[in-house]
């Protein structure tokens, strides 16, 4: 085994660990959070990082939706540059992917309109469309959650204008 495969399975193992801890407890999200773990996990996903490996992708982006479920996470995926990463693993993605990834923007867009207003801007729409026509059925419903999301907030904001 080379010292590259060694690397990879050792990471393997890092995010079996993180994504086991993250889905037990609140107080174990917050820790992960505020370890720094966010910007890693991002990066895992971020072709531009040179690091992009298909077991480390699944495993970031499935921490990712956990930690998306409390105010420190979605703070943290915001400011780590995470949004671009999700909204492109929605468009390209393998199944899984897609569904970790619309879940993640779902948590994210539910709890924080700056944060639904970035996820708009990444050009979000056209990929959850094309997700809520064709992902698996998980993938499909919060594809479409979200885009109702989307509708209702357009909707909301034109009727203040």
């Amino acid at each position: 085994m080379s010292s590259e495969e060694r690397s990879i399975n050792s990471e393997e193992r890092n995010l079996d660990s993180v994504h086991h801890c993250s889905s037990q407890i609140n107080e174990n999200k917050d820790r992960i959070v505020q370890a720094g773990a966010v910007k890693h996990l991002v990066e895992f996903m971020d072709p531009a990082s040179g690091v992009r490996i298909p077991v480390l992708v699944d495993g970031a982006v499935a921490v990712l939706a956990i930690l998306a479920t409390i105010p420190e996470g979605r703070k943290a995926i915001g400011q780590e540059g995470g949004i671009p990463a999700l909204v492109e693993l929605v468009e390209l993605g393998s199944a899984r992917r897609k569904e970790n990834a619309a879940a993640a923007l779902l948590q994210l867009c539910s709890n924080s309109s700056r944060l639904c207003h970035m996820v708009l801007q990444e050009g979000a729409v056209p990929p959850l469309v094309a997700l809520s026509q064709s992902g698996t059925q998980r993938a499909k419903e919060k594809a479409q959650t979200l885009l109702s999301y989307f509708r209702n907030q357009r909707h909301g904001n034109a009727g203040r204008a």
